[in-house]
């Protein structure tokens, strides 16, 4: 009796983990989802730069404030005591600092160089828009529809074939977006020529573990529970194409934006759709998830 008492303890106990880390997963994924824009922003630097302890403490505050609301309204986790409602907003609060921060570290913006303030200065100020996109990720993604084996009666192709056409597509459609909205500003070809080899190395790392976790591991995809039949259906294979199918996209903007040409070196070249690669399959895992 003892024993059966101890394995529903370790049970109970395994299903309280899991889902504290599936909420910490969705907040990571709204807060990357909802602020890469503004972690691309000199703006946001800049402010980081010239902002006094007092503005700190004022911006701390207001994402407080303003995610207890949010996570009263929605949240990451099923609870909704107001001890829930209280955890929750420090996580999503935690969540927007820890993304800030590794971000803007991969991204050479922050460094051992710089002054401690200054380095938390950043961090901070980009934590506010991260922290909201950690509270409201449930709200806008919680209640998608499978798309697998949508709108395929009649048709001769192969379901998974379907499924990964329209993987494809999602993706391409989604970086599109959110790459076009940055790849004009000047900040592209500024980070590509301060970052060292080993920050895209760490990037490329960077785009393809978010890429997954935003689509495979947050839950936020319905799809990405289905049976997986095929190697273009593998949670890796599939991220990796996705990766793949970003980086053309983004290159294809790019060039467009006239931000690169023949007369760059293939490095800089390389560099700055890397750099936009890491928005781009952002956008692309929302499209997925959308779609």
């Amino acid at each position: 009796m003892r024993m059966l008492s101890l394995s529903v303890h370790s049970i109970t106990l395994s299903d309280a983990w899991y889902r504290e880390i599936r909420g910490l997963v969705r907040a990571f994924s709204g807060a990357f989802l909802f602020g890469i824009p503004l972690l691309y922003t000199m703006e946001m630097w800049w402010l980081g730069d010239v902002a006094g302890p007092g503005h700190l403490l004022l911006t701390l505050a207001t994402a407080l404030v303003a995610n207890f609301g949010l996570v009263t309204a929605a949240g990451f986790k099923k609870e909704h005591s107001l001890f829930s409602r209280i955890e929750q907003t420090l996580d999503a609060v935690a969540v927007g600092a820890v993304g800030s921060a590794i971000v803007l570290l991969t991204l050479n913006q922050i460094n051992l160089d710089q002054a401690p303030l200054a380095i938390l200065a950043k961090i901070v100020v980009q934590t506010l828009p991260l922290s909201i996109g950690a509270s409201l990720a449930n709200i806008v993604f919680d209640d998608n529809r499978d798309r697998d084996g949508e709108n395929d009666q009649g048709s001769r192709m192969p379901r998974w074939w379907q499924a990964f056409l329209g993987d494809i597509g999602a993706t391409a459609i989604g970086a599109a977006f959110i790459a076009s909205n940055v790849a004009p500003t000047e900040e592209i070809p500024m980070l590509a020529s301060r970052m060292e080899y080993w920050h895209l190395l760490a990037l490329i790392g960077l785009t393809l573990f978010t890429g997954y976790v935003i689509v495979f591991a947050s839950g936020f995809d319905p799809a990405a529970k289905r049976d997986r039949v095929h190697l273009f259906q593998h949670p890796a294979t599939e991220t990796t194409i996705s990766y793949l199918v970003s980086l053309v996209v983004t290159f294809g903007v790019l060039v467009l934006m006239k931000q690169i040409s023949t007369d760059h070196p293939p490095a800089f070249v390389l560099a700055q759709t890397l750099v936009l690669g890491f928005p781009a399959m952002v956008g692309g895992a929302a499209g997925r998830i959308a779609v």
